[in-house]
């Protein structure tokens, strides 16, 4: 093989070499990321202490973080009526939390948990489960439910 070769072939594989490596730490780190956040809930705001290195000097400066939602899994076991129950409702019933849901869905100032809530409508009934961000998206999900006409009652066990 000619020099010229040999120098290509070190500098691909020193390449890939690196490029393994990175990818190999980029992987773990996330791994590491993703195990931390999903054993980590709050329920208040929480400090987190960065470290500045820009100057030169390391400065530790405090951030506020905001409300970070708990997960509501162990809420939603063992729970009577559930979105399964619906299958025991009307087309009515069903046709009303399609709507509902439609509606939610529409509303970009929602956030993300508001938009995941579960709606159950049995027998003229609408029930409303799950988190939201604030009273504001737990009276404006219970407006949407009191303007779909076919209903008699709301139960509103939404939580913030």
């Amino acid at each position: 093989m000619s020099v010229k070769k040999i120098l290509i072939l070190a500098t691909l594989l020193s390449l890939y070499t690196a490029c393994s490596s990175s990818y190999k730490k980029s992987a773990q780190t996330s791994e590491r990321m993703q195990s931390e956040s999903s054993t980590t809930q709050y329920d208040t705001p929480q400090t987190v202490k960065t470290m500045n290195s820009s100057t030169s000097r390391d400065k530790v400066s405090e951030v506020k973080v905001g409300r970070v939602e708990k997960d509501n899994t162990a809420l939603n076991r063992n729970q009577e009526l559930t979105a399964q129950t619906q299958s025991r409702g009307t087309r009515s019933d069903v046709e009303v939390t399609r709507l509902l849901r439609k509606r939610i869905m529409a509303d970009d100032q929602l956030s993300t948990n508001a938009h995941n809530i579960k709606i159950i409508t049995l027998k003229n009934s609408i029930i409303l489960k799950g988190p939201v961000a604030n009273l504001e998206e737990k009276t404006k999900i219970e407006n949407f439910a009191r303007s779909m006409n076919a209903t008699k009652k709301i139960d509103n066990q939404l939580t913030y």
